[in-house]
């Protein structure tokens, strides 16, 4: 135990109703100790004068016992264990008068700590409550006080010079009367091991009356009277195991399977997220959007989160699909339902007839979506008349390329296209059919007739009489025997002076289709440039065009009429 020292001067004038204790002078010093500790004063007389130790309250108190002393004489008392009252007086060596006195007055001191909660997260704070007796109320700027302050497991203090790990850096001081608290911040970097670190929180007494001997120090083990435990830990983003539901069985293929919600609870810091398995599966965090991206720090406790992923596409089959929050996951299969029904719904293309349409002209029809099937059905394409070359492709968009006339197969859900070519001669009738797993649908295409345009006869004299154009190939593309059901489009284009492309668009416009574009802007003067024409044929589901381009380096437009014409 600590050794507790002060000292006393006596002053003048004396009461002369000595020997009453209570009339001496008010208490010349107060010093502080706990139960145990031994407590020295020195009294110092006035002149030199002797004294004489007059009375304490307790028994074992060191004056009543003692006189005619020298000034400066220590008086002790080791383990008093309460307040106690040691009054002195003084009189001069030459006589007997007693002249001066004094009064000291011993103030134990005790009480206790309690910090809640114990067990404190990085980052987190904990209340520290003290309940003590003998410490006066605060008063004044340098205030009695209950200093808190925290140790690790080597003795060190871990503020000031040791990092700022609790409050800041700063000690945690109380003041008040007897019950005193406070809140302690901890870092979010205080050193905490995966099973938590202890600390040991410190309370010690403070008071404001000045005593001698480093008895106040502001820091120091001496002045502890009360001290508990506590453990950092580092967060915790180890949810408790969560459920998405049960597992789906007898379900469509290619379904979407959409989970039941779970709430993430039991973490005090964001945790990871991710998905993994089988139907591309993604994951929702409220009422976020899905997404299969893994993310850090996303899942807060409170959080609900939701997955979906796709059947199989193949019957009888299972798909399981796996979400994992801060290291804890939970799977859910999902079972397509046995092979049966590879009998589609009916389906009909539309439109499933195509009127007055040009020669030797491919055309693709609009999509249609197979359903009702769960598992793959067989597609086959069957075509009639004059050179149909029918094909068929799978797809919303599918290309040139994907086009062909094997059989294959679709699953439910896919949504598949046919092409084939109008006849080469005026009123007839081409078809195409698409069967898939026996249901079946037709779509024709029936020429325009020839009703006009019939050979002209010979003009009179013998001379063959009408106006023939050609192509670059040499191949006649426009004459005098040229019927309507060669005409595939006619119009009238304005066409820009300042080379800015015309596009004219046009069903036929394809890759081995005799096709072209007669322009006819009037009177052009030999030698002056002539409008350059371009044909691009249909691709990737795109309908072909003309590109008609007029470089004459001037603002304005010409007006021509033309004439898509299959020759």
């Amino acid at each position: 135990m600590a050794t507790r020292s002060t000292s006393i001067t006596l002053t003048t004038p004396f009461d002369s109703s000595y020997p009453n204790v209570g009339t001496f002078s008010p208490h010349s010093t107060v010093a502080h100790f706990k139960s145990g500790e031994t407590c020295k004063v020195t009294v110092i007389s006035a002149s030199g004068e002797n004294i004489n130790g007059v009375g304490g309250t307790k028994a074992d108190s060191p004056a009543g016992t003692q006189a005619n002393l020298p000034s400066g004489q220590e008086f002790s008392s080791t383990n008093m264990t309460a307040s106690e009252n040691w009054a002195y007086i003084g009189r001069p060596i030459t006589n007997g008068v007693f002249d001066s006195n004094g009064k000291i007055q011993w103030v134990v001191t005790s009480g206790s700590i309690s910090c809640s909660p114990t067990t404190i997260t990085q980052g987190g704070s904990f209340t520290v409550s003290t309940s003590s007796s003998g410490i006066p109320a605060s008063s004044g700027s340098w205030t009695d006080r209950v200093n808190i302050r925290v140790y690790n497991s080597s003795g060190t203090l871990m503020h000031t010079g040791n990092g700022s790990y609790f409050n800041g850096g700063a000690m945690l001081q109380l003041t008040g009367g007897d019950s005193r608290s406070g809140t302690v911040s901890v870092a979010a970097n205080t050193p905490a091991a995966s099973g938590g670190t202890t600390y040991t929180v410190k309370a010690s007494f403070y008071s404001s009356i000045s005593e001698t001997s480093g008895n106040n120090a502001y820091y120091g083990a001496a002045n502890v009277f009360a001290q508990q435990t506590i453990t950092v830990v580092p967060p915790d983003t180890t949810p408790d195991p969560f459920s998405l539901g049960a597992d789906f069985t007898n379900v469509g293929v290619n379904a979407t399977i959409t989970t039941s919600s779970a709430t993430i609870t039991d973490i005090d810091a964001p945790a990871d997220i991710s998905v993994s398995g089988d139907g591309s599966p993604e994951y929702q965090i409220g009422n976020g959007g899905f997404t299969s991206n893994p993310a850090s720090d996303a899942v807060s406790s409170g959080d609900s989160v939701t997955m979906k992923f796709t059947a199989s596409s193949s019957a009888g089959t299972a798909h399981t699909a796996t979400l994992t929050v801060g290291g804890v996951s939970d799977s859910v299969t999902a079972t397509t339902a046995a092979a049966s029904d590879s009998t589609p719904l009916p389906f009909a293309f539309s439109p499933d007839a195509y009127e007055n349409f040009a020669l030797s002209t491919f055309q693709t029809t609009n999509p249609v979506t197979i359903e009702g099937i769960d598992t793959e059905a067989t597609v086959t394409l069957t075509s009639d008349g004059n050179s149909p070359q029918a094909k068929w492709a799978k797809g919303e968009n599918p290309s040139d390329s994907d086009f062909g006339t094997a059989a294959g197969t679709v699953v439910n859900n896919d949504k598949v296209r046919m092409k084939f070519r109008s006849s080469s001669v005026p009123s007839q009738s081409n078809t195409a059919t698409l069967n898939v797993g026996g249901v079946s649908d037709t779509v024709s295409i029936t020429t325009a007739a020839a009703t006009s345009g019939e050979v002209t006869s010979e003009a009179p004299g013998g001379a063959t009489y009408g106006l023939e154009i050609k192509n670059a190939s040499g191949t006649v593309i426009f004459g005098p025997n040229m019927r309507s059901g060669h005409l595939v489009k006619t119009g009238n284009a304005a066409i820009p002076l300042n080379g800015t492309p015309e596009d004219i668009t046009s069903e036929g416009i394809e890759t081995g289709n005799q096709i072209n574009l007669v322009l006819d802007i009037g009177v052009i003067t030999t030698g002056q440039i002539v409008p350059e024409i371009t044909r691009v044929n249909a691709s990737g589901g795109n309908a072909g065009y003309f590109r008609i381009t007029y470089q004459l380096n001037r603002s304005g437009t010409i007006g021509g009429n033309y004439r898509i014409i299959r020759y």
